[in-house]
Order: structure tokens, then C-alpha cells, then sequence
């Protein structure tokens, strides 16, 4: 398991392909909620849109996310994967591409 903050804007790439971006950030501080983007090469595009902390998606076959907090404009996301699943931070990927 890996848990990763992510600002509005900011985003994560599992596996080379699938591309997860944080869109927004809303409501009031005691529940705020995430909206999340879900993007993959030749697929159409998966808004989550709302998720509260505790809620879950099923990624891909073999990862798993769930939103495990919401902070001053950030998410953290938990990913549930094998650690043969590559996760990045996308501003990472320029020091290993």
C-alpha cells in the first residue's frame, strides 16, 4: 500500500498508461469532498466525481484507490497494489523517462 497527497492539479501515473488526476477540492471543512480524474490511452475518460474520504474505486484488475483523507485543498489517495504496479508522481517521471 502506498498513500500519496495531491494538490488540484496535481497527478499520478500507475503502470506507464493510466493517468489519475486531482480536479478539485470542495465543500465544508468537516466534509469536504475530491473530484478525481481517471485518464487511459484509448478509453474513454472516468470522472469520480464527490468521492468523501473512505470511498473507493477499483482502478485496474490488480489496484485499488481510496481516498483516506482531504486536507486544505489536498487528497490523499491510497493505492491497494502489488509492488510490481509502478505508481509515480507525474512530476517525477522526467527523472526517469
Amino acid at each position: 500500500m502506498l498513500v500519496l497527497a495531491r494538490r488540484v492539479g496535481e497527478s499520478v501515473e500507475v503502470n506507464n498508461s493510466i493517468r489519475l488526476n486531482a480536479l478539485e477540492v470542495y465543500g465544508p471543512r468537516h466534509s469536504q469532498r475530491a473530484t478525481l480524474d481517471i485518464v487511459e490511452p484509448g478509453k474513454e475518460n472516468i470522472r469520480l466525481h464527490g468521492m468523501a474520504i473512505g470511498e473507493e474505486h477499483q482502478l485496474t484488475d490488480n489496484c485499488r484507490i481510496k481516498i483516506v483523507r482531504i486536507v486544505g485543498g489536498k487528497v490523499g489517495i491510497l493505492f491497494d497494489a502489488p509492488k510490481e504496479v509502478a505508481i509515480w508522481r507525474t512530476e517525477l517521471l522526467p527523472l526517469i523517462n
